[in-house]
């Protein structure tokens, strides 16, 4: 399904959000459904198309996202002029994937060209990967990006960012980056000493 609904081919987002298919667990949180940034990012509770990435958890944000590129992006200028067909996405029953298909830097001086997407399964987990990296040359063209994962944007509160502009392992194209959820549950029972006897206020 192609995603031509933006409320701008420049720092916009999508107009409507679009289903799962399946409830998608999240920090604690469940979502049915997200809607997608130009630039480079979705989102499941707010409607943002924040230009300014950063470190995360990003203030400007404020609600729960997955960052695959976020940069200052540009619909028409990744090789389709029309900023059309660019951004879409494929539910496959227990995973979606959005993809970024020919989309450019802001900047009309760099000419360049990005792929990549993001496979998010029905158990939380998240897979991102770069197909083609073309930036285009020169000072506006620059790489810096932010590719994470955050709660919400208050700071302090759980956040992931394997790349924060010039921090951590830069995207390189056929790299796959995953981000597990933590496995969380609970223990219960009696604590025996060497005896086999209960040990007291013990549990």
């Amino acid at each position: 399904v192609w995603i031509n609904n933006f409320s701008s081919h420049d720092d916009g987002y999508s107009q409507t959000k679009y289903p799962f298919g399946f409830t998608f667990p999240f920090y604690g949180s469940t979502h049915d459904s997200f809607r997608i940034a130009v630039n480079g990012f979705m989102q499941f509770t707010t409607s943002s198309g924040s230009l300014s990435n950063g470190c995360l958890p990003a203030s400007i944000i404020a609600g729960p996202a997955v960052f695959l590129f976020w940069n200052d992006l540009h619909l028409d200028r990744g090789g389709i002029p029309s900023g059309t067909d660019v951004v879409g996405y494929k539910n496959f029953g227990d995973y979606v994937v959005l993809e970024f298909d020919s989309i450019g830097n802001y900047s009309a001086s760099c000419v360049g060209s990005l792929k990549f997407e993001a496979i998010l399964y029905a158990d939380g987990r998240i897979k991102m990967q770069y197909h083609q990296l073309i930036l285009g040359a020169g000072a506006a063209c620059d790489s810096t990006m932010t590719i994470g994962i955050q709660s919400n944007g208050v700071a302090g509160s759980p956040a992931i960012h394997y790349v924060c502009n010039t921090t951590g392992i830069q995207a390189i194209e056929g790299l796959a980056i995953w981000f597990y959820p933590s496995a969380t549950g609970s223990i219960s029972g009696t604590v025996l000493d060497d005896s086999n006897n209960p040990v007291p206020n013990a549990s």
